[in-house]
């Protein structure tokens, strides 16, 4: 545990992370839309079997919503590491704290309370806005649109900023 690594000196245990945050971003963003599709689909699997298909005009499919969701979700965990990486919100998660909870609270943790609040944001646009405006406009007439304000949605919503905050803080190191 006290070896160094051969380029920097640091002990073993906190050597930096190969994990580009592109790649860190992407895999959050996968793990978060996995939880965020169970919600989904115990809540209304429609959402994800005939709602996201039919934003691209296609035909209702288990399989395919869910190749699009898991893609949709590591899209947005690209945006994640994309808003993460800006320098004012990067020197918000390293700041030196005076709250001895928040001391306490390693990267995954500040990062997955971030991921909380762009969860929050992603909901707020996206299925509330977004997507019933472009389904009216692509999809299928008789396919249900996303429910506005489900309970499921927005939890889902903000473990899967959590999830992904989480999973970037944990894989891709400063």
């Amino acid at each position: 545990m006290g070896e160094s690594t051969h380029d920097t000196g640091e002990s073993a245990s906190h050597a930096r992370s190969t994990v580009t945050p592109w790649i860190g971003g992407a895999l959050g963003g996968v793990a978060g839309a996995l939880v965020l599709g169970v919600l989904l689909w115990l809540a209304e699997p429609a959402i994800v079997e005939a709602s996201i298909p039919a934003l691209y005009g296609l035909d209702p499919t288990p399989v395919g919503g869910w190749v699009l969701h898991l893609l949709h979700g590591a899209i947005i965990g690209l945006v994640f590491a994309a808003v993460t990486e800006r320098r004012i919100v990067r020197t918000y998660l390293e700041a030196d704290v005076e709250t001895q909870a928040l001391r306490f609270a390693g990267a995954p943790l500040r990062t997955a309370g971030f991921g909380v609040v762009f969860g929050l944001a992603i909901w707020a646009v996206l299925p509330l806005i977004v997507m019933p405006l472009w389904i009216g406009m692509v999809g299928d007439p008789d396919v249900p649109v996303m429910p506005d304000l489900i309970v499921e949605s927005l939890l889902g919503h903000l473990l899967y900023g959590a999830i992904v905050g989480a999973v970037y803080g944990a894989i891709v190191r400063r």
